[in-house]
């Protein structure tokens, strides 16, 4: 299985300044990865220059209430339903349909994966 090339290093790769503002209009979340009780993740694919990106958004546990607050009834009792039966982390909610919220990034920290190298997106704030 090929990994697709990493959106945080190619925005680094193009000297986008970490302290540049990335604002996304319309995200589509499908799953949440609660990595510990301080983040949560999650992963896309990002088109740009003819390639498809993986990209990911990594969120402060502190805006969970924000986010969820875009999502419809239906999905917010999926999330209540998958915190209540976890054990532990990492745990990963996958909701049953896609929502989308609108957001502003920084470019976080190289990453050391199991399988490659990436740059999170640091989530800031939802709309």
């Amino acid at each position: 299985m090929d990994l697709l090339p990493d959106y945080g290093l190619y925005l680094l790769n193009h000297r986008i300044s970490r302290d540049t503002e990335i604002i996304f209009y319309s995200i589509a979340i499908k799953t949440l990865t609660f990595v510990d009780e301080s983040v949560f993740t999650t992963m896309l694919n990002k088109p740009a220059d003819d390639t498809v990106y993986a990209m990911s958004l990594d969120f402060p546990t502190r805006l969970f209430g924000a986010l969820m607050h875009f999502a419809p009834t239906e999905l917010k009792a999926e999330a209540e339903d998958a915190i209540r039966r976890s054990h532990g982390f990492p745990f990963e909610i996958i909701f049953s349909e896609e929502f989308s919220i609108g957001l502003s990034a920084r470019i976080g920290e190289l990453q050391h994966g199991r399988d490659d190298d990436f740059v999170p997106l640091v989530v800031e704030e939802i709309f």
